[in-house]
């Protein structure tokens, strides 16, 4: 008993330090507006009060003047209702000017809690929680729920003031007409807080479960709509299919939500209907006050107002509370997404990365990508020296794109060293080491931007410098192609993000010169290129290789292709299979092996050999 009195404690104690975290947030976004959203509040709470008293003023003044008509009676009774019709506009007046400030509130703090949550996974040097999808799903629902939390405190705090206020100005009047009848209608309140605060906790729960699915759906919306699938959709005839399964997704999102809100529908007759009741009493004892003359009928309408201004304080205050209770699980999330620890390992004190005499080394490197899942690399030693090219070359899945994301950092070894002359690379500051890094992945990125700006992101401290960037673009072999574009280096790459300006694109090959011309972009002294070759025809490939051969002195490189006429020309060749290395040497050496590796070069040789039989077509 005594535990869970302390759970219950801690829980209510987190809970409003979060809240108080949050109002922070708001105040960060907007410190000025916030108070003005305060003081509005209570403006607006005591603009009812007023209405109410000037009101049951103007009507008695009223009844008066018909039983003993004066001149004095008509001053006053124009004094009131002028009161009352100011009181009145001015209540009209503020709400646009609450949902200005609302709005305005909404998209600073929405501006700031998104930036943060970015800045957040941006700020992770690895890759591992973007390619597990929990770590989605917490994203999903901490940017879903807190873009509106700070909000939603602000306005729950502004609505706890006006709530306040208004229970403290027309409580006493209703005590005066009945204390039975206030602790009837302030018990109401309390079947409307329990429910907001079930209900909420439930909403919670279902943006949880239904994370994959919105995932889901935000995927195939992005393949009928987009332009990356669009030709596969058409000339494989995919858009009925997808189609289907897009709304077959969307309606499952729709049921699940749909069943919440009818539940909540049926409660929320059962609570008006409590409303009703409490509302039909409070009116009974009005009419019994009336009839036995202890009520005039200004008192009518003060006390008519009393009861709508009491059960409006306490619907308003137990939407706030139940409101406060929702975010704040989401509010969790968002808290656990920022202090989320880094993937990689990050040292506090880093070495400065010297510059590459010897070379990179692999010493017995285990990878796998969790602890419940197979080994990806298994003990794999191998050097890369400085100065030369080494390749890589093994059957798809046989772990050597993983050595690219260990090499880079993206992960770390599971078990094992990575050495950069001896010292371990988790010693150096993952953003200097980087700087050393340059690299073409496969799935390299295809930025929807200008030429210059695709090839200067290859350095971004330097991508003011169009000397640098042609030069990158002439070592590509894609200068030529830039100039005949229509707008040279500024062209958009892009025929659908433009804004004016006609945009192009350019074909698989094209592309990757792009890519490979930012690697070049930057002056580093490891180079790692994972299939560089694919997209490129014979020619280019040939042109490219002689590039890469020449490049050499003062760089390292290590090399993943499967086309073998680039392979041959490294200085060393590792050959991997199921994550170890099976053969290690030049192509001479390993041809001579008669191993894997020359099983796989004949192999593809065979492809490319002179067949003399020509078809004959009748």
């Amino acid at each position: 008993m005594n535990n869970n009195r302390v759970q219950a404690e801690r829980r209510w104690q987190t809970f409003f330090f979060d809240a108080g975290k949050m109002l922070r947030l708001a105040w960060d976004a907007k410190p000025r507006l916030s108070l003005i959203a305060a003081l509005l509040s209570i403006i607006q709470s005591l603009l009812p009060v007023a209405a109410a008293w000037l009101l049951k003023l103007l009507l008695d003044a009223v009844v008066v003047y018909f039983e003993m008509p004066g001149r004095h009676f008509i001053r006053s009774i124009s004094l009131f209702a002028a009161g009352y019709v100011v009181v009145f506009s001015l209540q009209k007046m503020m709400m646009p000017l609450d949902q200005y400030i609302k709005g305005e509130m909404q998209r600073a703090i929405g501006l700031l809690v998104r930036g943060n949550i970015y800045r957040r996974t941006l700020s992770f040097e690895g890759i591992a929680y973007l390619e597990d999808p929990q770590y989605h799903d917490l994203q999903t629902v901490s940017s879903q729920g807190v873009q509106n939390a700070p909000f939603i405190i602000t306005g729950a705090f502004n609505a706890l003031i006006r709530a306040v206020s208004l229970l403290v100005a027309f409580l006493g009047l209703l005590l005066l007409l009945s204390p039975l009848l206030t602790l009837l209608v302030l018990l109401s309140a309390v079947p409307h807080l329990l429910v907001h605060l079930k209900f909420g906790q439930d909403r919670f729960k279902l943006s949880f479960d239904l994370s994959p699915l919105q995932r889901e759906s935000y995927y195939l919306t992005f393949l009928l709509t987009g332009l990356a699938a669009a030709k596969e959709l058409r000339l494989f005839g995919l858009q009925s299919y997808l189609f289907d399964k897009w709304r077959q997704v969307a309606q499952h999102n729709n049921e699940a939500e749909r069943q919440l809100q009818y539940k909540e529908m049926r409660w929320q007759f059962l609570l008006e209907l409590l409303a009703f009741l409490a509302m039909a009493l409070a009116f009974f004892f009005i009419l019994l006050g009336i009839f036995n003359q202890q009520m005039s009928v200004g008192d009518i309408a003060l006390y008519s107002s009393a009861l709508a201004g009491v059960q409006t304080g306490i619907v308003i205050l137990v939407q706030a509370i139940g409101q406060t209770s929702e975010v704040h699980l989401f509010f969790t999330q968002y808290e656990h997404l920022q202090t989320m620890p880094q993937p990689i390992a990050i040292t506090p004190r880093p070495q400065p990365v010297p510059p590459l005499q010897q070379g990179i080394e692999f010493r017995d490197v285990w990878f796998r990508y969790t602890a419940d899942s197979p080994w990806v690399l298994k003990g794999v030693s191998f050097l890369a020296p400085v100065n030369e090219c080494v390749a890589l070359v093994g059957a798809n899945g046989a772990g050597k794109s993983t050595l690219i994301k260990l090499i880079t950092r993206l992960y770390d070894p599971t078990q094992g060293q990575i050495v950069w002359d001896g010292v371990d690379i988790r010693e150096f500051a993952v953003a200097d080491y980087r700087r050393c890094l340059s690299t073409v992945f496969q799935d390299f990125v295809q930025y929807q931007l200008p030429v210059w700006e695709n090839i200067g992101l290859g350095d971004v401290a330097h991508i003011d410098r169009r000397p640098q960037i042609i030069a990158a673009a002439q070592q590509a072999d894609i200068a030529d192609r830039i100039a005949m574009l229509p707008g040279g280096y500024e062209t958009q790459l892009s025929r659908w993000l433009v804004h004016g300006e006609t945009g192009t694109d350019l074909s698989g090959g094209e592309w990757q010169k792009i890519a490979i011309a930012r690697a070049f972009m930057r002056e580093a002294q490891f180079i790692l290129l994972d299939e560089p070759t694919a997209a490129l025809d014979a020619e280019t490939e040939s042109r490219l290789i002689q590039l890469l051969t020449h490049l050499k002195t003062g760089r390292t490189s290590l090399l993943i292709s499967h086309r073998f006429s680039t392979v041959k020309l490294a200085d060393q060749i590792v050959v991997m299979e199921d994550g170890q290395i099976c053969e290690q040497g030049t192509h001479a050496q390993l041809m001579v092996g008669n191993g894997l590796y020359a099983r796989m070069y004949t192999t593809q040789a065979g492809l490319y050999q002179y067949d003399p039989i020509v078809p004959t077509f009748v």
